[in-house]
């Protein structure tokens, strides 16, 4: 994804220098540059905006750190996981002993 993150920045600086030195022949090469940088903003946009995942299941490509990991993170529970980073409410806990009686 940071491809096309980078790919979005080349494309704004290409039309960029394109426009500053513009003549009227380069009219389909900046329509294309349009087209293309559009087209990469849009997955870009779709990819953190679009998609059925919340946008904390992806700041870790925003932010460069590792990304969650989900699991019960109650330490008294039979499933406790302690790489879990994010409670994912799975935790499964012990029924309790019924008095004899």
């Amino acid at each position: 994804m940071y491809v096309l993150g980078a790919i979005v920045v080349i494309g704004v600086l290409t039309l960029i220098a394109l426009v500053m030195i513009y003549r009227p022949e380069m009219d389909d090469v900046i329509n294309i540059a349009v087209g293309a940088l559009l087209a990469a903003f849009g997955s870009v946009v779709g990819y953190f905006y679009g998609s059925s995942k919340g946008s904390s299941d992806k700041d870790h490509l925003l932010m460069g750190a590792a990304p969650p990991v989900y699991g019960c993170m109650n330490k008294g529970a039979l499933n406790y996981n302690p790489d879990a980073t994010m409670d994912d409410g799975s935790c499964i806990f012990a029924a309790p002993e019924k008095p004899e009686g």
